[in-house]
């Protein structure tokens, strides 16, 4: 009994016993270079997706420091609030002569994008501790990214910072015969701008409430790139390695009949894929989730924060030619392929390539990044499809109409190298397999 444990013990611990062999045979299948790669260039992207997370806090912070004002009182009460709020932020002084969008133009040389009102007789309200004092903060919105949330709260900060410094010199002047005003004295209206049009609205109600409708678009995007990627190369690597697309190609049909057929049977797919998302799209803002915002439609239509049928086609283009790339490019690598493991490992890659413009476009807005970085981006051709409804939101029209061409190129170039592949012999000899040629190479060595 006992020399038997030891035995056991021996074949499961040892490097040498049955069970290391037999882990060093998986380990010797599994760490091939499909699989490595994809885990380097995840690991490049999150670092860099890093850097960029941090830049962007350091701005939302530089942002949460600084209270841009308009002084249009100009009372000795109004100047002492300001010179109260200079002790712990950096003022912008809006000059009083400038209407709303050029102040807005004022301060976004300044890198704000928000700024508060002091209107004539806030010091004479505030003095005569009758009523609460109103002031007004207008804002632009520039980004609808999540990164850009924090830009839009300017709005809560010059509140609560010109409540606090108001409060703060009332109490210095023994003003307390009405403690609830002393406490909070002022309250505010805010008003956004977008694209030239205005709405009595929060900035950051709603940014917020479109983002929070839009952000769940680049996962489903994603999931249906890699999924239906995947499906297409497995299927088209199982037909090579059981022999029925030999079979297949040598039947009296030309080889340019069975692409188009492979080709319009994918279209097809697509569509049905493209159709789902966006009946998917359209239903997810009547949900509970994303459906019960305080931000009335009405204000969200001014603002232009709305989707029309219009709107829904440029999407549909968008995600059918997406799917439809992803899908030639499956077909291509699945052809290639010596089977179905092979060709799983090829296609890697192409959830990296996706993964980079999902990531940001969940993180950020890809126009506000450097230019190189912006061009980089935009050149794989999924991007243009998870920035199109921020786009469309911000009126980018032209961007809009280069991702639909730039697709479409894209996908003619890839249907004509798929019909080289067929109508050569590279169809029936590639066998695209990096863990074999590994395997020849030491063979040919010893």
């Amino acid at each position: 009994m006992q020399k038997t444990l030891n035995r056991l013990s021996l074949e499961w611990w040892l490097p040498m016993g049955k069970f290391g062999v037999f882990l060093k045979k998986e380990l010797k299948d599994l760490l091939t270079l499909q699989s490595l790669i994809p885990l380097i260039l995840i690991l490049v992207g999150f670092t860099l997706l890093g850097r960029m997370v941090s830049s962007i806090e350091v701005n939302n912070a530089i942002s949460k420091n600084t209270i841009a004002v308009q002084n249009q009182d100009n009372s000795q009460m109004t100047r002492q609030v300001i010179s109260q709020l200079s002790q712990d932020f950096q003022i912008i002084d809006v000059p009083a002569n400038l209407d709303e969008l050029q102040a807005l133009a004022f301060i976004a040389e300044e890198g704000a994008n928000c700024y508060a009102i002091l209107p004539e007789g806030f010091g004479d309200t505030i003095l005569a501790g009758q009523e609460l004092a109103g002031i007004r903060t207008v804002c632009e919105i520039t980004s609808l990214a999540v990164s850009a949330m924090g830009l839009y709260d300017a709005e809560w900060v010059a509140h609560r910072a010109i409540d606090d410094a108001t409060s703060t010199l009332l109490i210095q002047e023994g003003q307390l015969n009405n403690p609830g005003l002393v406490k909070n004295p002022i309250y505010s209206t805010n008003k956004t701008y977008l694209n030239g049009r205005s709405a009595d609205i929060s900035a950051r109600a709603a940014a917020g409430t479109v983002t929070s409708q839009s952000m769940l678009l680049p996962v489903a995007l994603f999931v249906v790139i890699v999924f239906a990627s995947q499906m297409t190369a497995a299927s088209m690597a199982n037909e090579k390695s059981d022999k029925t697309f030999e079979t297949l190609l040598s039947m009296p049909v030309s080889r340019t009949t069975v692409l188009i057929a492979k080709m319009i049977s994918v279209g097809l797919m697509g569509i049905i894929y493209a159709v789902v998302y966006l009946i998917g799209f359209s239903f997810m803002g009547q949900g509970s989730l994303f459906g019960s915002s305080p931000v009335p439609l009405q204000k969200l239509e001014a603002l232009g924060l709305s989707l029309g049928i219009n709107h829904y086609v440029l999407i549909g283009a968008d995600v059918l030619l997406s799917i439809l790339v992803a899908l030639s490019l499956a077909i291509i690598v699945g052809v290639l392929a010596k089977d179905v493991k092979a060709a799983q490992g090829a296609i890697s890659p192409l959830i990296f390539v996706v993964m980079v413009p999902y990531l940001i476009s969940v993180i950020a807005d890809v126009n506000t990044l450097p230019i190189v970085i912006r061009t980089i981006v935009y050149l794989i051709p999924f991007s243009h499809t998870f920035a199109v409804v921020a786009n469309i939101y911000m009126g980018n029209w032209m961007l809009i109409g280069i991702g639909i061409l730039y697709q479409t190129v894209i996908l003619i170039v890839m249907i004509i190298l798929a019909s080289r592949i067929f109508n050569s012999d590279i169809a029936l000899t590639m066998n695209l397999d990096f863990s074999s040629r590994r395997r020849l190479k030491k063979q040919t060595r010893t």
